[in-house]
């Protein structure tokens, strides 16, 4: 009978144990008080004797000095804090690099090229890049004139919100048409 092996690698991997209360190994702490004031460097035990009367934590706010720096805080909400400002960074790092993509044929209708001129312009008015693609097919290939004009039309129309991001403004790939167009830094301070 063969005997099994774990298996290393479906292991989760483990969180590290947080530096709060008894998970603090240093012997003295530089202790910060529940209101704010810096009550000076303290043994451990003394400092976590305070923190239980007060009864809340003792969190290790910083270890990169030679003595650790701790605070006596509500650990719950310390860490809601932190989870919430995490969110919010990722948040503001999605809405920069938002990139919105719309598709068109150069035969669209003239009230459905309105409703995309919309779209775009909402689009750039909120900070995002976007690029505008016409598509070619079948015989349209064969005047990619009507392609260029549309998209022509639509560097014009949202003019005022946003501007072509390369020169020239339009490039050909293909059996499509690309224009990238980014938002004008009068209509994002609005």
């Amino acid at each position: 009978m063969q005997r099994k092996r774990s298996n290393q690698f479906n292991r989760r991997p483990r969180k590290p144990a947080d530096l709060i209360n008894e998970n603090i190994r240093s012997a003295q702490v530089r202790l910060i008080s529940s209101s704010g004031e810096q009550v000076g460097v303290i043994d451990t035990k003394e400092a976590l004797r305070q923190a239980e009367e007060e009864n809340l934590d003792l969190v290790l706010i910083s270890t990169n000095q030679e003595i650790p720096v701790a605070k006596i805080i509500n650990y719950g909400k310390f860490k809601f804090e932190k989870e919430k400002q995490e969110k919010e960074k990722k948040k503001k790092s999605k809405q920069q690099a938002s990139y919105k993509e719309l598709k068109i044929r150069p035969r669209i209708e003239k009230h459905d090229l309105e409703i995309r001129e919309k779209w775009i312009k909402k689009w750039l008015e909120e900070g995002s890049k976007v690029k505008v693609i016409a598509i070619l097919r079948g015989r349209e290939i064969q005047h990619p004139k009507l392609a260029q004009q549309v998209l022509k039309g639509v560097i014009e129309s949202v003019a005022e919100f946003g501007k072509p991001d390369q020169d020239p403004p339009i490039i050909r790939e293909g059996k499509m048409f690309s224009l990238s167009l980014v938002p004008l830094l009068s209509s994002l301070n609005n």
